[in-house]
C-alpha cells in the first residue's frame, strides 16, 4: 500500500508540473490509501486553485466530480486516521523533529504503516 500525499492527488487531477509523474506513478496501478484529511485538503486546493483564477468552478466541479468516480471504482483506498494517530505524529514529532526535519504530513503516514491502532 502506498500513501499519497495531497499534493499528489491535486497533480493526478489538474495540470501541473507534477502531473506527468503522479500520472506515471498511477499507470503502475498501485494500491493508492487516502484519509478524510487528504479529501478536505484536496476539496480545498481545488478551490484555491479557482480562487487564484487558474481553474472555473466548473472545471473545478469537473475534477472534484472525476475524483469522486475513481473513489467509487477503487482508485483510491479510504482509510480512517485512528483517533491517538494525533498523539503518536506529536511524538514522531518530537523525537525526530529536530534532527530530521519531519513535519505533521511527514509523521501521519508513517503513524499509519507503523498499525496504529483507534
Amino acid at each position: 500500500m502506498i500513501y499519497a500525499d495531497s499534493s499528489f492527488l491535486v497533480s493526478s487531477y489538474i495540470d501541473d508540473v507534477h502531473s506527468t509523474k503522479a500520472d506515471l506513478c498511477m499507470a503502475q496501478s498501485p494500491s493508492v490509501w487516502i484519509t478524510p484529511l487528504n479529501r478536505t485538503e484536496l476539496a480545498h486546493a481545488f478551490s484555491q486553485y479557482v480562487f487564484r483564477g487558474k481553474l472555473s468552478p466548473f472545471e473545478a466541479q469537473q475534477a472534484w466530480n472525476l475524483f469522486q468516480q475513481d473513489c467509487s471504482r477503487g482508485v483510491w483506498i479510504p482509510v480512517a486516521l485512528p483517533e491517538n494517530i494525533w498523539g503518536t505524529s506529536i511524538t514522531l514529532a518530537r523525537i525526530y523533529g529536530p534532527t530530521l526535519g519531519v513535519r505533521t504530513l511527514d509523521s501521519l503516514p508513517r503513524c499509519l504503516r507503523i498499525g496504529i491502532k483507534g
